[in-house]
């Protein structure tokens, strides 16, 4: 296509002006025809610029304009019985796709307390990040699986699933790159990129379907909650070539398993038996603390100066999988820190089997940094949060969606 036109009608079709293009002339983009309309003469084009160019991103092009759509085929899929049309069974392009119901399965396959690969099916390559330094962590793209082994700029090729509720009653995900602390997201142009601001300025970009392929064993879609496109691996064997999200074709492109990376650990060793403090990014000097009141339950935890009093020590208890409770111990009351809500403040409760799905946290080390982790509600997937109480210079801890703030790292140190 040029990248003008003539004036359009009353029609509301673009005719081609004079200085159309013909065959040998290459053309500078790409648009995709959606349907036609014979009394128009033209066809419904959709463009990938946005809702601000044409009608809301779509327009009518006139057949033969600039050799558009010079070989396009229309295919009418129809259902039959011995050779004859039977309307009863014709089914849409809908029905290709894995049934819903499958897709709840999925949130009991993907643990949050895993760090995955994730392989493509069609060329064996794996979903990587590109680690160029000026343009560190922008673009998502297909690589060979280099098992771990570090690169120049951290784990560039592991992924973890963290679980972000549910949207059309199904369970979604945010996918965090493990070396760039950034989730994978569904960019403009059906492009892919790391996520590099707050979830709370675009909220669905970063939300995927993980969808299992029914009757294969560990093959997942990738669905973009924000569009309904799937990530999909170029069609080619190539290393470096852009990942991207596009609509539905079933292909073994679109088609990735979740390799478990044998490699994480989570915590160091030497932090899950012992006594330890728990301190902010930013300051070393500020700890996590019990309320004053701490033989009741659901008293407010706090941040405060580190004055070696028992109520700012904690022992990491290792319940399977990598999931911890976080236990003080003051005397002869044992608590535990406990979430109540998504996003209300978190607080000291007793250590109790009951309670315990709410007391489980995920632990996972921020590359590059030392001693420092992230701390996950393994229940709601956010993310330990300190905040200044309303009205206060009191430092509280609450839950909220995990953006690499600082107030969201923690310093575990004995």
């Amino acid at each position: 296509l040029k990248n003008y036109w003539g004036i359009t009608d009353a029609s509301n079709v673009y005719r081609a002006s004079i200085d159309r293009i013909g065959w040998g002339t290459l053309s500078n983009h790409v648009v995709q025809i959606i349907g036609w309309d014979d009394v128009k003469n033209a066809w419904l084009i959709k463009n990938s610029w946005g809702t601000g160019w044409g009608t809301n991103g779509f327009a009518w092009i006139e057949y033969n304009a600039n050799v558009l759509g010079a070989f396009a085929t229309a295919i009418e899929a129809r259902c039959n019985n011995m050779g004859q049309e039977n309307p009863t069974q014709q089914q849409s392009m809908e029905a290709v796709l894995p049934p819903d119901a499958d897709r709840q399965t999925a949130i009991y396959r993907l643990d949050m307390d895993v760090v995955y690969e994730l392989k493509n099916s069609l060329n064996e390559l794996v979903v990587d990040v590109q680690d160029d330094i000026a343009i560190k962590g922008t673009e998502v793209r297909q690589a060979v699986n280099h098992n771990g082994v570090i690169g120049c700029d951290g784990r560039n090729q592991e992924w973890i699933f963290i679980p972000a509720g549910e949207k059309n009653g199904l369970p979604v995900y945010r996918i965090m790159n493990y070396g760039f602390r950034r989730f994978l997201n569904a960019g403009p142009f059906a492009t892919t990129e790391l996520f590099r601001q707050a979830p709370e300025n675009q909220p669905d970009g970063q939300l995927w379907f993980i969808i299992p392929i029914a009757g294969v064993n560990n093959k997942y879609y990738i669905k973009s909650a924000a569009s309904g496109n799937f990530l999909t691996s170029p069609n080619n064997n190539n290393e470096w070539h852009r990942i991207m999200v596009m609509p539905y074709t079933g292909t073994p492109n679109q088609q990735y398993s979740f390799i478990r990376y044998t490699g994480y650990t989570g915590m160091r060793q030497d932090v899950r038996s012992g006594n330890f403090k728990i301190k902010t990014r930013n300051n070393s000097t500020l700890v996590i603390d019990v309320s004053p009141d701490f033989t009741t339950n659901g008293s407010l935890m706090r941040v405060t100066a580190n004055n070696n009093s028992e109520g700012q020590v904690y022992r990491f208890n290792d319940v399977g999988n990598s999931i911890y409770t976080i236990n003080v111990n003051i005397g002869r009351f044992n608590k535990c820190i406990t979430r109540i809500n998504a996003g209300s403040p978190v607080a000291l409760w007793d250590c109790t089997t009951l309670q315990r799905p709410s007391q489980e946290w995920v632990i996972i080390p921020s590359v590059r940094e030392n001693n420092m982790y992230i701390i996950f509600d393994k229940l709601s997937g956010l993310a330990l949060t300190s905040f200044i109480e309303n009205g206060t210079n009191i430092m509280r801890l609450s839950l909220a969606p995990y953006s690499d703030a600082e107030t969201q790292r923690w310093r575990i140190e004995r």
